[in-house]
């Protein structure tokens, strides 16, 4: 069988113009950027880079298409800039995106004592939080958070819905297949190997989630709280 060769695809096609390139650099904004956001700056890029706005400062120039991609290069870059768009501006196209860029899934093993329990995990569950189904997603707080807030949190956590596409982990592209049984073998082979990419993530959160219980002072003292009433009742 035709399995695929090096590199990260995922179910989201780039055009060749972007190969290579950070879609949020083209539109210069952060990886967090708002829906409303990427529109507002593709506005202000698109008003800066539209091949119109070069035709005057190189009047009388007639540049060549390149031989490659069959297009001007002065027009490149804004052909990257709207292409780029398309992808940000659209949530499912963006999930997959942000899906396919390097991500570290590293956990905290214990706290670290030069910044503390809530400055440790709060970077974590900032980190993984960019995945949720649900938002707004909550914040870890601080001492002075209330309790029922702090449940509330380890209930978000421990019940963590993600839409990362772990289809850049794919085995075999469907492009390659030569008939439709060998289309679908592809496809239930995929969806294996999403599948065990799924449990490991809902696995990898848990994980953040009772390490972090495990350590928060606050539900430390509300359980010392509890013994200390029964033990004052009997």
């Amino acid at each position: 069988k035709k399995r695929k060769e090096g590199g990260k695809s995922s179910s989201l096609k780039l055009g060749p113009l972007l190969e290579g390139e950070d879609l949020y650099k083209l539109l210069e904004v952060d990886e967090g950027a708002s829906l409303e956001q990427v529109k507002k700056q593709y506005r202000k890029m698109v008003l800066l880079h539209h091949p119109d706005k070069k035709k005057g400062a190189a009047a009388g120039a007639q540049e060549k298409p390149n031989a490659k991609t069959g297009v001007k290069d002065q027009d490149k870059h804004f052909i990257k800039i709207q292409e780029a768009y398309e992808v940000l501006s659209d949530v499912g196209k963006r999930r997959s995106y942000d899906s396919s860029l390097d991500f570290d899934d590293s956990l905290p093993k214990e706290v670290d004592e030069s910044k503390g329990f809530y400055e440790t995990f709060a970077l974590f569950f900032r980190r993984n939080g960019r995945f949720s189904q649900r938002l707004p997603v909550p914040e870890l707080g601080d001492e002075n958070t209330d309790i029922a807030k702090v449940h509330k949190f380890y209930d978000f956590w421990f019940n963590f819905e993600t839409w990362r596409d772990f289809s850049v982990h794919d085995e075999y592209n469907l492009e390659d297949s030569d008939c439709r049984e060998e289309r679908r073998w592809m496809e239930r082979e995929n969806q294996r190997g999403r599948k065990k990419y799924d449990s490991d993530e809902r696995k990898r959160i848990m994980q953040l989630a009772e390490s972090a219980e495990r350590f928060d002072p606050r539900i430390r003292a509300e359980r010392e709280e509890r013994e200390k009433q029964k033990r004052e009742e009997k």
